[in-house]
């Protein structure tokens, strides 16, 4: 980080160039924990710039404290890490820059808090529209958190503590009356959790929004791990659950089977690659040792797993790409990659090839692999073993990791690489692999009861009290009275678990969930275009520039040559979610809510970055206006304005919707008002996902 671009092109983080224009440095160094940190001031103290290798949990208070003309009440030598890692947020200018994604300043923060009343979270996302970019900055760690929590104090009000307004609990509380009391849907969570202030009982059956809902169904998918786009469920879910594949900048998904282990078959990989090849997907390795394939269509999906799931796929080839290739294999399931959930159990070769390795680390990484899959946890999961010292598997730095001893395995809890990297910690040493699996079962289970909501295993373990020390009483010496049920609960999880595509694949009602419009057979390839890019085809990398300001056309300004239009029955549409429908060349979200009893119609493209998947977003309740929230960057709508909530510059053509003898119907102008104002040109419909960049046509692919 630096306090401007000088403090890189003059290299004034460098010793040599540094004291030539007077500066000096601090520097701390850890070979142990792989820590690194160099600080350069000024001969005023004032904090230019800064090398972070290693832990760089304070980054953000280290590039805000650059930003200042001095460093406070601190000198350079409390900026060691545990200095500033606490980040005062009191310390802060009201012009610094907590949430650099959109840019949102303390003051702004503050400002909300007083006078919009912004007392949650949540609420702070809607008003200055901080944390709807990474998320990192509303983090536990981040400063946000910590300024909502002074500024109410300082109004001598207390820090609401729930999941939203609509559920006065902690993840923790709300768990434990899900679990005691045996709540299954959504609709009994509400009946007995929720408040929902002057709402009729008849139409709260499923209220709430984009903040709570996907908290209650991570609770329900722990407890009782049903299909995420089960009936009742699908609603609730986030972004990626929502079609069980995880969105791109495109709008389009990647589909990522599970590599149990990291080990996979020739014919696995002739599989992938022929299902790659016959959808056009781009293929890549990725950092958890599985195989991506990118760039699938939401109509797709279901095909390509049915390919992947029953092992059969089929490609000729032609002129163009010059490879046939047919396989039959046992099959793929899906590796939840799109979920909070176990992603991959990274393994070296152990015993089985390492001339160094002392325990079969890949049987040990399969094993692993197939007790935990599909479990859903607060938040992703990965684990890791090796099958000696050497750590050729960085199980040290996952969440689970096993490093094999002579005796058996030593276990290394809560670390984690990303943002902020964690060095996990040992928990117990020369384990048994029957040991390894009963203290595993505990520990996660005891994570999913008690963490916050997208809290990562490492942050859990810092906040909770009394640290791994309570951990080991909790697990090894059962303090709680607890590891019956956790052991019980995992045994069933096993039990019950089946591959979620393979279900939908094989549910004729769960494959229709993912056309891609409800009331048309049509079907098209994405909303960017792609291009040759060293030996694939890819999406381009420019976005679409985000429209700022009024609607282009708006149901206030409707004319006589108006008329209501039939966009499919009312059965094919989620009871309180969206879906596409199309009129002409127009894209357009349809949405039910079982809150208001309404229908409600808008655009399908997101006035930020113009992607076409409003449809697929969730909708909920601000206060008493029906909002829905964008599947990608979150940005929230009035439903019945098109007014943008979270972002006021950002706004929705929106329409009349009604329900009439079984049928939905839309309220809009003649085609060519539509087409002109809305429109996009029909998909090439070359029957592959490049949408016509390529060049090719149907007749060209035969599979």
């Amino acid at each position: 980080f630096g306090s401007s671009l000088g403090f890189w092109f003059k290299r004034q983080f460098d010793d040599l160039k540094g004291k030539e224009q007077g500066l000096s440095n601090t520097v701390q160094v850890d070979p142990f924990g792989g820590l690194y940190r160099k600080l350069t001031f000024n001969q005023d103290h004032k904090l230019l710039g800064g090398l972070l290798v290693g832990n760089a949990e304070d980054y953000f208070s280290l590039l805000n404290l650059s930003k200042q003309e001095n460093l406070g009440k601190k000198v350079p030598g409390d900026l060691f890490l545990g200095g500033s890692g606490d980040g005062d947020a009191e310390d802060l200018s009201d012009d610094s820059v907590v949430c650099l994604c959109q840019k949102v300043t303390k003051g702004q923060i503050v400002d909300a808090i007083k006078n919009d009343d912004a007392c949650t979270i949540p609420d702070i996302k809607k008003c200055t529209t901080a944390g709807n970019g990474c998320g990192g900055c509303v983090l536990s760690t981040g400063f946000i958190p910590k300024i909502l929590k002074s500024t109410l104090e300082s109004m001598g009000k207390t820090v609401f503590t729930g999941i939203s307004p609509y559920f006065p609990f902690t993840r923790a509380e709300l768990f434990e009356i899900i679990r005691v009391k045996q709540l299954k849907t959504y609709e009994d969570v509400v009946k007995e959790c929720a408040r929902v202030g002057k709402i009729p009982d008849m139409q709260a059956a499923l209220v709430g929004d984009e903040v709570c809902k996907p908290v209650v169904a991570s609770i329900l998918a722990s407890l009782w791990n049903e299909v995420p786009v089960n009936d009742g469920l699908r609603e609730l879910q986030d972004t990626n659950d929502y079609v069980m594949a995880n969105i791109q900048r495109s709008g389009q998904y990647s589909v990522i089977p599970r590599v149990a282990g990291g080990e996979i078959t020739p014919q696995e990989m002739i599989l992938m690659g022929t299902v790659a090849l016959k959808y056009n997907l781009w293929m890549k390795i990725t950092g958890a040792q599985r195989v991506g394939l990118f760039g699938a269509s939401i109509w797709q999906l279901p095909d390509i797993w049915e390919d992947l799931v029953t092992g059969r796929a089929c490609f000729q080839g032609n002129d163009s790409i010059k490879v046939q290739s047919s396989v039959e294999t046992e099959g793929m399931e899906s590796g939840q990659a799109y979920g909070k959930a176990l992603r991959a159990v990274k393994s070296c070769v152990g015993t089985s090839w390492c001339r160094f390795g002392q325990q079969d680390a890949v049987t040990m990484a399969v094993k692993l692999e197939e007790r935990y899959k599909g479990f859903r946890a607060p938040h992703k999961m990965k684990m890791g073993v090796s099958g000696c010292m050497r750590e050729c598997a960085e199980a040290q730095g996952k969440d689970i990791g096993l490093v094999a001893t002579v005796k058996g395995y030593n276990l290394y809890v809560c670390g984690n690489h990303g943002t902020s990297p964690k060095h996990a910690q040992l928990f117990l040493s020369d384990l048994s692999e029957e040991e390894c699996f009963k203290y595993i079962d505990r520990i996660l289970m005891y994570y999913t009861f008690t963490a916050t909501p997208l809290t990562r295993t490492s942050k859990w373990l810092e906040n909770l009290e009394g640290g791994i020390e309570h951990l080991r009483e909790v697990v090894v010496d059962d303090s709680l009275g607890l590891c019956a049920e956790f052991e019980r609960r995992w045994d069933e999880q096993v039990e019950r678990y089946e591959c979620e595509w393979k279900k939908v694949v094989d549910t004729p009602e769960l494959r229709k969930k993912f056309r891609q419009f409800v009331n048309a057979d049509e079907k098209k390839y994405g909303d960017l275009p792609w291009e040759q890019v060293r030996k694939q085809k890819k999406i381009q990398l420019e976005d679409m520039p985000t429209i700022i300001g009024p609607a282009k056309i708006t149901k206030d300004k409707k004319t006589d040559n108006w008329t209501w239009r039939d966009v499919g029955a009312v059965e094919d549409y989620p009871k309180n979610g969206g879906a596409a429908a199309k009129i002409s060349k127009t894209e357009l979200a349809v949405y039910h809510s079982s809150v208001t009893g309404k229908w409600y119609a808008a655009q399908n493209s997101c006035p930020h970055k113009q992607l076409q998947v409003l449809s697929r977003g969730l909708i909920g309740m601000a206060g008493a206006t029906p909002k829905v929230a964008c599947p990608i960057h979150k940005n929230t709508y009035n439903l019945e304005t098109g007014k943008g909530i979270s972002n006021p510059g950002l706004n929705l053509a929106t329409f009349d919707a009604k329900a009439e003898n079984g049928r939905v119907l839309i309220f809009v102008p003649p085609d060519d008002v539509l087409d002109k104002s809305l429109g996009r040109d029909a998909p090439a419909g070359n029957g592959h996902s490049c949408g016509g960049a390529c060049g090719e046509t149907s007749k060209d692919l035969q599979w």
